[in-house]
Protein backbone atom coordinates (compact mmCIF):
# COMPACT_ATOMS: atom_id res chain seq x y z
CA UNK A 1 0.00 0.00 0.00
CA UNK A 2 1.59 3.69 -1.51
CA UNK A 3 1.70 6.43 1.90
CA UNK A 4 -1.16 7.75 0.32
CA UNK A 5 -3.60 5.33 0.34
CA UNK A 6 -2.17 4.34 4.38
CA UNK A 7 -4.72 6.18 6.35
CA UNK A 8 -1.71 6.42 9.35
CA UNK A 9 0.22 8.56 6.74
CA UNK A 10 -0.32 12.04 7.00
CA UNK A 11 -0.64 13.66 3.25
CA UNK A 12 -1.60 16.59 1.78
CA UNK A 13 -4.47 14.76 -0.09
CA UNK A 14 -5.84 13.49 3.51
CA UNK A 15 -5.66 15.57 7.03
CA UNK A 16 -6.06 14.11 10.58
CA UNK A 17 -9.20 14.96 12.13
CA UNK A 18 -9.35 15.46 15.69
CA UNK A 19 -11.74 12.53 15.85
CA UNK A 20 -8.66 10.39 14.72
CA UNK A 21 -6.44 11.63 17.39
CA UNK A 22 -8.89 10.81 20.11
CA UNK A 23 -10.10 7.49 18.76
CA UNK A 24 -6.04 7.04 19.26
CA UNK A 25 -5.87 7.85 22.92
CA UNK A 26 -9.18 6.81 23.94
CA UNK A 27 -10.33 10.21 24.40
CA UNK A 28 -13.86 12.01 23.68
CA UNK A 29 -13.27 14.57 20.67
CA UNK A 30 -13.78 17.35 22.51
CA UNK A 31 -11.58 16.52 25.39
CA UNK A 32 -8.85 16.73 22.26
CA UNK A 33 -10.45 19.85 20.84
CA UNK A 34 -9.82 21.62 24.12
CA UNK A 35 -6.37 20.73 24.31
CA UNK A 36 -5.77 21.88 20.96
CA UNK A 37 -7.07 24.87 22.28
CA UNK A 38 -4.81 24.64 25.18
CA UNK A 39 -7.92 25.19 27.75
CA UNK A 40 -8.05 25.83 31.27
CA UNK A 41 -10.02 23.30 31.97
CA UNK A 42 -7.81 20.55 31.20
CA UNK A 43 -4.79 19.45 33.33
CA UNK A 44 -1.41 20.32 32.01
CA UNK A 45 -0.54 16.44 31.91
CA UNK A 46 -3.51 15.85 29.46
CA UNK A 47 -3.05 19.09 27.54
CA UNK A 48 0.78 17.89 26.90
CA UNK A 49 -0.58 14.16 26.23
CA UNK A 50 -2.77 14.96 23.81
CA UNK A 51 -0.68 18.08 21.81
CA UNK A 52 2.28 15.26 21.90
CA UNK A 53 0.04 12.65 20.04
CA UNK A 54 -1.38 15.27 17.80
CA UNK A 55 2.70 16.39 16.46
CA UNK A 56 3.11 12.35 16.42
CA UNK A 57 0.92 11.90 13.72
CA UNK A 58 0.95 15.02 12.06
CA UNK A 59 -2.02 16.89 12.63
CA UNK A 60 -3.12 20.06 11.41
CA UNK A 61 -5.62 22.88 11.54
CA UNK A 62 -7.74 23.50 8.76
CA UNK A 63 -7.56 27.17 8.11
CA UNK A 64 -11.19 27.36 6.69
CA UNK A 65 -12.85 25.51 9.99
CA UNK A 66 -10.52 27.86 12.29
CA UNK A 67 -11.44 31.11 10.65
CA UNK A 68 -15.60 29.60 10.63
CA UNK A 69 -15.36 28.80 14.06
CA UNK A 70 -13.99 32.18 14.50
CA UNK A 71 -16.47 34.24 13.04
CA UNK A 72 -19.46 31.66 14.69
CA UNK A 73 -17.21 33.15 18.15
CA UNK A 74 -17.88 36.87 17.31
CA UNK A 75 -21.32 36.20 16.94
CA UNK A 76 -21.59 35.24 20.48
CA UNK A 77 -21.14 36.57 24.00
CA UNK A 78 -17.95 35.66 25.13
CA UNK A 79 -17.61 33.08 28.01
CA UNK A 80 -15.00 33.89 30.78
CA UNK A 81 -11.42 32.00 29.82
CA UNK A 82 -8.93 33.08 32.36
CA UNK A 83 -7.39 36.30 34.19
CA UNK A 84 -5.01 38.30 32.12
CA UNK A 85 -2.41 40.25 34.68
CA UNK A 86 -1.58 43.83 34.65
CA UNK A 87 2.05 43.97 36.11
CA UNK A 88 2.63 47.05 38.20
CA UNK A 89 6.31 47.42 39.42
CA UNK A 90 5.45 51.35 40.58
CA UNK A 91 6.54 52.62 43.89
CA UNK A 92 4.63 54.76 45.95
CA UNK A 93 0.38 54.55 45.89
CA UNK A 94 -1.85 52.51 44.08
CA UNK A 95 -2.95 54.03 40.50
CA UNK A 96 0.01 56.02 40.39
CA UNK A 97 0.97 54.37 37.10
CA UNK A 98 -2.26 54.94 35.87
CA UNK A 99 -1.39 58.63 36.38
CA UNK A 100 0.24 58.96 33.44
CA UNK A 101 -2.43 59.62 30.41
CA UNK A 102 -0.34 56.97 28.03
CA UNK A 103 -0.34 54.31 30.30
CA UNK A 104 -3.85 54.47 31.48
CA UNK A 105 -4.83 54.30 27.83
CA UNK A 106 -3.03 51.49 27.79
CA UNK A 107 -4.57 49.71 30.53
CA UNK A 108 -8.55 50.67 29.48
CA UNK A 109 -7.20 49.57 25.67
CA UNK A 110 -6.15 46.16 26.78
CA UNK A 111 -9.27 46.28 29.43
CA UNK A 112 -11.85 46.22 27.00
CA UNK A 113 -10.13 44.27 24.23
CA UNK A 114 -10.06 41.24 27.04
CA UNK A 115 -13.46 41.74 27.86
CA UNK A 116 -14.36 41.35 24.08
CA UNK A 117 -12.57 37.86 23.96
CA UNK A 118 -13.81 36.60 27.44
CA UNK A 119 -10.73 37.63 29.49
CA UNK A 120 -10.81 39.84 32.39
CA UNK A 121 -7.95 42.20 33.14
CA UNK A 122 -6.43 42.13 36.94
CA UNK A 123 -3.64 44.84 38.23
CA UNK A 124 -1.00 43.05 40.57
CA UNK A 125 1.60 45.27 42.27
CA UNK A 126 4.93 44.18 42.53
CA UNK A 127 5.06 46.54 45.79
CA UNK A 128 2.56 45.60 47.50
CA UNK A 129 3.16 44.69 51.15
CA UNK A 130 4.73 41.38 51.41
CA UNK A 131 4.91 41.26 48.12
CA UNK A 132 8.16 39.21 46.57
CA UNK A 133 8.53 37.64 43.08
CA UNK A 134 8.24 34.05 44.35
CA UNK A 135 4.81 34.87 45.98
CA UNK A 136 3.80 36.24 42.99
CA UNK A 137 3.96 33.45 41.26
CA UNK A 138 1.91 31.61 43.48
CA UNK A 139 -0.96 33.89 42.94
CA UNK A 140 -0.47 33.51 39.32
CA UNK A 141 -1.19 29.75 39.70
CA UNK A 142 -3.90 30.26 42.08
CA UNK A 143 -5.57 32.84 40.27
CA UNK A 144 -5.43 30.95 36.85
CA UNK A 145 -3.39 33.77 35.31
CA UNK A 146 -2.50 32.24 32.09
CA UNK A 147 -0.33 35.83 30.49
CA UNK A 148 0.44 38.89 31.92
CA UNK A 149 0.92 42.38 30.48
CA UNK A 150 3.99 43.89 31.59
CA UNK A 151 3.14 48.14 32.38
CA UNK A 152 6.18 50.09 31.29
CA UNK A 153 8.38 50.57 34.94
CA UNK A 154 8.58 53.50 36.42
CA UNK A 155 12.39 53.85 35.85
CA UNK A 156 14.47 52.34 32.77
CA UNK A 157 15.76 49.15 33.44
CA UNK A 158 13.50 48.27 36.52
CA UNK A 159 14.00 44.45 37.46
CA UNK A 160 10.97 42.45 37.66
CA UNK A 161 12.91 39.23 39.08
CA UNK A 162 9.67 37.10 37.91
CA UNK A 163 9.91 33.88 36.42
CA UNK A 164 7.97 33.28 32.90
CA UNK A 165 8.55 29.85 32.72
CA UNK A 166 5.14 28.77 33.51
CA UNK A 167 3.50 32.03 32.38
CA UNK A 168 2.92 33.76 28.99
CA UNK A 169 4.39 37.28 28.92
CA UNK A 170 4.28 40.61 26.94
CA UNK A 171 6.26 44.16 27.52
CA UNK A 172 5.04 47.54 26.60
CA UNK A 173 8.06 49.22 25.64
CA UNK A 174 11.80 49.13 25.65
CA UNK A 175 12.12 49.81 29.93
CA UNK A 176 11.43 46.15 31.34
CA UNK A 177 13.64 43.59 32.01
CA UNK A 178 14.63 41.31 31.55
CA UNK A 179 14.59 42.69 27.59
CA UNK A 180 14.25 39.26 26.06
CA UNK A 181 10.69 39.33 26.78
CA UNK A 182 8.37 39.83 23.59
CA UNK A 183 6.92 43.20 23.53
CA UNK A 184 4.43 45.72 22.05
CA UNK A 185 5.11 49.73 21.99
CA UNK A 186 4.57 52.54 19.12
CA UNK A 187 6.50 53.06 16.14
CA UNK A 188 9.09 55.27 17.62
CA UNK A 189 11.34 56.08 14.33
CA UNK A 190 7.85 57.40 12.86
CA UNK A 191 6.94 59.84 15.84
CA UNK A 192 10.10 61.68 14.92
CA UNK A 193 9.49 61.70 10.99
CA UNK A 194 6.24 63.27 11.75
CA UNK A 195 7.16 65.82 13.77
CA UNK A 196 10.70 67.11 12.30
CA UNK A 197 8.29 67.47 8.69
CA UNK A 198 5.39 68.98 10.13
CA UNK A 199 7.89 72.22 11.98
CA UNK A 200 10.11 71.89 9.10
CA UNK A 201 6.98 71.87 6.49
CA UNK A 202 5.76 75.05 8.37
CA UNK A 203 8.50 77.27 8.41
CA UNK A 204 10.54 76.54 12.10
CA UNK A 205 13.98 76.08 11.69
CA UNK A 206 15.11 76.20 15.34
CA UNK A 207 13.39 73.73 17.14
CA UNK A 208 14.32 72.55 20.24
CA UNK A 209 14.64 68.94 21.82
CA UNK A 210 13.36 69.49 25.38
CA UNK A 211 13.28 65.38 26.21
CA UNK A 212 15.72 63.87 29.09
CA UNK A 213 18.00 61.09 28.46
CA UNK A 214 15.76 58.93 30.84
CA UNK A 215 12.76 59.92 28.64
CA UNK A 216 14.87 58.79 25.64
CA UNK A 217 15.23 55.21 26.73
CA UNK A 218 11.85 54.26 26.11
CA UNK A 219 12.22 54.65 22.84
CA UNK A 220 15.62 52.74 22.68
CA UNK A 221 17.10 55.84 21.82
CA UNK A 222 15.29 56.46 19.07
CA UNK A 223 14.24 59.47 18.95
CA UNK A 224 17.19 61.35 19.76
CA UNK A 225 18.87 59.16 17.21
CA UNK A 226 16.36 59.84 14.32
CA UNK A 227 16.00 64.13 15.91
CA UNK A 228 19.92 64.44 15.05
CA UNK A 229 19.62 62.55 11.68
CA UNK A 230 16.98 64.92 10.51
CA UNK A 231 18.96 67.90 11.72
CA UNK A 232 22.16 67.00 9.99
CA UNK A 233 20.23 66.57 6.60
CA UNK A 234 17.64 69.09 6.62
CA UNK A 235 18.92 72.36 4.92
CA UNK A 236 18.41 75.31 7.30
CA UNK A 237 17.85 73.85 10.23
CA UNK A 238 19.76 74.98 13.25
CA UNK A 239 21.28 72.37 16.01
CA UNK A 240 20.61 73.68 19.70
CA UNK A 241 21.86 72.01 22.28
CA UNK A 242 19.11 69.59 23.99
CA UNK A 243 17.88 70.87 27.26
CA UNK A 244 19.94 69.54 30.52
CA UNK A 245 16.70 70.06 33.08
CA UNK A 246 13.11 70.56 32.77
CA UNK A 247 12.67 72.74 36.15
CA UNK A 248 11.18 76.11 36.01
CA UNK A 249 15.08 78.19 36.24
CA UNK A 250 16.68 75.90 33.74
CA UNK A 251 14.21 75.76 31.27
CA UNK A 252 14.00 79.38 31.37
CA UNK A 253 17.54 79.84 31.01
CA UNK A 254 17.49 77.32 28.35
CA UNK A 255 15.25 79.15 26.11
CA UNK A 256 16.71 82.86 27.07
CA UNK A 257 19.95 81.45 25.89
CA UNK A 258 18.97 79.30 22.90
CA UNK A 259 15.88 81.11 21.21
CA UNK A 260 14.04 78.09 19.94
CA UNK A 261 11.29 79.12 17.91
CA UNK A 262 9.80 75.66 18.92
CA UNK A 263 10.46 73.06 21.59
CA UNK A 264 9.55 69.14 21.04
CA UNK A 265 8.85 67.67 24.51
CA UNK A 266 6.02 65.53 26.54
CA UNK A 267 2.61 67.45 27.14
CA UNK A 268 3.04 68.56 30.30
CA UNK A 269 6.36 70.75 29.29
CA UNK A 270 3.35 73.60 27.26
CA UNK A 271 2.07 74.60 30.65
CA UNK A 272 5.95 75.09 31.73
CA UNK A 273 6.55 77.38 28.57
CA UNK A 274 3.46 79.28 29.03
CA UNK A 275 3.93 79.85 33.07
CA UNK A 276 7.40 81.30 32.05
CA UNK A 277 4.81 83.82 30.15
CA UNK A 278 5.14 82.63 26.56
CA UNK A 279 2.32 82.82 24.29
CA UNK A 280 2.00 79.59 22.22
CA UNK A 281 2.56 79.49 19.40
CA UNK A 282 2.59 83.05 19.03
CA UNK A 283 6.31 83.42 20.30
CA UNK A 284 7.25 79.45 20.56
CA UNK A 285 5.76 76.66 18.64
CA UNK A 286 5.37 73.44 20.65
CA UNK A 287 4.66 69.74 19.26
CA UNK A 288 3.86 66.85 21.59
CA UNK A 289 5.60 63.33 21.47
CA UNK A 290 2.34 62.36 22.90
CA UNK A 291 -0.04 64.27 22.17
CA UNK A 292 -3.84 63.39 23.38
CA UNK A 293 -6.77 64.52 21.29
CA UNK A 294 -9.67 65.69 23.05
CA UNK A 295 -7.81 65.78 26.21
CA UNK A 296 -5.49 68.76 25.53
CA UNK A 297 -4.87 71.30 22.52
CA UNK A 298 -1.15 70.58 22.03
CA UNK A 299 0.09 70.04 18.51
CA UNK A 300 2.08 66.20 18.01
CA UNK A 301 1.75 62.75 17.20
CA UNK A 302 -0.97 60.60 18.80
CA UNK A 303 0.98 57.42 19.49
CA UNK A 304 -2.89 55.30 19.11
CA UNK A 305 -2.15 54.47 23.26
CA UNK A 306 -5.96 52.82 23.33
CA UNK A 307 -4.78 50.87 20.27
CA UNK A 308 -1.70 49.62 21.59
CA UNK A 309 -3.74 48.32 24.37
CA UNK A 310 -6.20 46.52 22.68
CA UNK A 311 -3.33 44.82 20.61
CA UNK A 312 -1.30 44.04 23.43
CA UNK A 313 -4.35 41.59 24.16
CA UNK A 314 -4.89 40.25 20.69
CA UNK A 315 -0.97 39.23 20.74
CA UNK A 316 -1.04 37.89 24.74
CA UNK A 317 -4.11 35.47 23.99
CA UNK A 318 -2.29 34.36 20.88
CA UNK A 319 0.56 33.77 22.90
CA UNK A 320 -1.53 32.47 25.51
CA UNK A 321 -3.18 29.73 22.77
CA UNK A 322 -0.17 28.25 21.68
CA UNK A 323 0.91 28.12 24.84
CA UNK A 324 4.09 30.01 24.65
CA UNK A 325 5.53 30.44 28.29
CA UNK A 326 8.76 31.57 29.65
CA UNK A 327 11.59 33.64 27.87
CA UNK A 328 11.43 33.59 23.84
CA UNK A 329 14.10 31.98 22.05
CA UNK A 330 13.87 35.15 19.53
CA UNK A 331 11.99 37.95 21.07
CA UNK A 332 9.02 39.91 18.66
CA UNK A 333 8.25 43.27 18.37
CA UNK A 334 4.90 44.22 17.58
CA UNK A 335 4.95 48.29 16.58
CA UNK A 336 2.09 50.44 15.92
CA UNK A 337 1.72 53.38 13.76
CA UNK A 338 1.50 56.84 14.83
CA UNK A 339 -0.83 59.52 13.63
CA UNK A 340 -0.04 63.48 13.22
CA UNK A 341 -2.68 65.29 15.58
CA UNK A 342 -3.07 69.13 13.97
CA UNK A 343 -3.99 70.71 17.86
CA UNK A 344 -3.61 74.65 18.08
CA UNK A 345 -0.02 74.85 19.21
CA UNK A 346 1.60 75.10 15.95
CA UNK A 347 1.67 77.74 13.13
CA UNK A 348 2.87 78.61 9.72
CA UNK A 349 6.03 80.67 10.02
CA UNK A 350 6.69 83.87 8.04
CA UNK A 351 9.68 83.94 5.85
CA UNK A 352 12.81 85.98 7.15
CA UNK A 353 12.99 89.21 5.62
CA UNK A 354 16.36 89.86 4.38
CA UNK A 355 17.64 93.26 5.33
Amino acid sequence: MSAQQNPAVPSAARRITMREIAQKLGMHHTTVSLALRNSSLLREETKKKICDAALRLGYRPDPMLSALNTYRQSKHAAVFQAVIGWIDNWKGEQGKLLKVPTYSAYYEGARARAEELGYMVETFRMHEKGMTPQRMQQIFRARNVGGVLVAPQERPGNYLGLDFSETCALAFGFSSQPWQLNLITARHEQIMDLIIENIYRLGYRRPGYCVLPESDSGSNFTWISRWNYFLSTYKGMVVLPRVDALDRASLAQWIKDNKPDVVVGFGDLLSRIEGLGYSVPGDIGFVSIAATPGRSRATGVDQNDLLIGRTAVDVLVGMIHRNETGLPRVPIRTFVDCTWFEGQTLRLQKPKQRK
